[in-house]
Formats: structure tokens, C-alpha cells, sequence
């Protein structure tokens, strides 16, 4: 009676988007996305450079869209 190993599924690593990708993605201005990190859109900062997840993204939006 050893111990069993656990394998963990890990999910492929999603390519981060840029400010740009999410703007053209949204079709909205960077000025109204900062507003819209302002309201929680989730995102991650790599020294200057802003970075989000497109699956966190999805997530806020769908949140987003089941309040309104």
C-alpha cells in the first residue's frame, strides 16, 4: 500500500492579451477600458505593460452581462 500520485490536469497556458488585443477585441477605447479596470476588469502589470487573461476576461464579462 504505497502511495498513489495524483496527476494534475493542467490546462495549456493561454497567450496574454495586450491593451490593443482587448480594445479592438471589445471594440471599445483604451480610455474606456481603463475606466472599465476602474470597475474590476481583470488584468495583470509586467513592470509598465498591462497584460489580461482572455479566460478571466470572459469570465468578468459574462458576470457583467448576468447583473445587467
Amino acid at each position: 500500500m504505497g502511495k498513489e500520485k495524483k496527476e494534475e490536469i493542467v490546462a495549456p497556458l493561454q497567450p496574454l492579451l495586450t491593451m490593443t488585443d482587448v480594445c479592438q477585441l471589445l471594440k471599445l477605447s483604451r480610455p474606456t477600458i481603463y475606466s472599465l479596470i476602474d470597475q474590476g476588469l481583470p488584468m495583470m502589470r509586467f513592470g509598465r505593460a498591462i497584460r489580461f487573461s482572455s479566460v478571466s476576461v470572459q469570465r468578468w464579462l459574462t458576470r457583467r452581462e448576468e447583473i445587467a
